[in-house]
């Protein structure tokens, strides 16, 4: 019951900003912290750039 209320809340989530989402499957926490692992890694990389078009 509770992967259902799960992939409901993004499906919601993404219609209320006016985008449309297909949830295929919900995966173990493992992945989830590898895929945070890799966007943190992504902005330690691109913080400089991403600073400096704020000053833009």
């Amino acid at each position: 019951h509770r992967l259902l209320v799960l992939r409901r809340f993004f499906q919601d989530y993404k219609q209320l900003e006016g985008k449309q989402v297909q949830v295929d499957d919900i995966r173990p926490a493992h992945a989830a912290v590898k895929v945070i692992e890799n966007a943190l890694a992504r902005y330690r990389d691109q913080r400089n750039t991403l600073r400096a078009k704020d000053h833009l």
